[in-house]
Parts: C-alpha cells; sequence; structure tokens
C-alpha cells in the first residue's frame, strides 16, 4: 500500500530538496521554511533531526509532514506529532497549532 502511495503521489521539487537537504547537511527550521517556499517565516535556528509523514513514528526533534492520503488526512494527526516530540509541521491548511509551517 505504502509503494502505490509513493508511487502515484504528486510531490512538490521542494519536498525533494528538502529530503536530499536533510541527508547530507544540517538544516534548521528558517532553512525549511525557504526550500519549502512556506507562506510564514519558519521558527528560527532550531536544527531538525528528521522528518515523518507517520504521527505515529515521529521522535523528538522531528518535522511532520501532513499528508493527504487515500484513508485520512495528516492534518488531523499534527496535535498528535506534536504530541510525540515533532518540533515543526508542515501543512496545507492551518489549524491554528503552534509550530505550523504553512505551504500553498
Amino acid at each position: 500500500m505504502i509503494g502505490y502511495w509513493v508511487r502515484h503521489t504528486v510531490w512538490p521539487i521542494g519536498f525533494w530538496n528538502f529530503l536530499w537537504g536533510i541527508m547530507f547537511k544540517e538544516m534548521t527550521m528558517r532553512d525549511l521554511a525557504r526550500i519549502v517556499q512556506a507562506r510564514n517565516a519558519g521558527h528560527g535556528r532550531e536544527l531538525i533531526r528528521g522528518v515523518s509523514i507517520d504521527s505515529r513514528t515521529v521522535h523528538p526533534g522531528e518535522v511532520f509532514f501532513a499528508l493527504k492520503g487515500e484513508n485520512t488526512d495528516g492534518h488531523l494527526h499534527v496535535g498528535s506529532a506534536r504530541a510525540r516530540g515533532a518540533v515543526a509541521a508542515v501543512v496545507g491548511q492551518s489549524q491554528g497549532n503552534a509550530g505550523e509551517i504553512l505551504v500553498s
């Protein structure tokens, strides 16, 4: 199921640039906001330790990407990801939560 989702999801160029950057250099919240062309300025110089698209697997210091899937919408799980230690959530629609990085 995951393989189908990965192959059939439209991934913005900024997302791939972000993943490349996270694998090969340290990245701050401000860097992330710039790469994903966020509508808000980002959250400073805190280092990102990883990324997750599943709120159940988020570790402290990671960024949660709230993606819409076939079965659920990641935006419904932003609070859960933050409770597990996510330093921010990249969202397409604001939920009014702290630490949101809003993208178009």
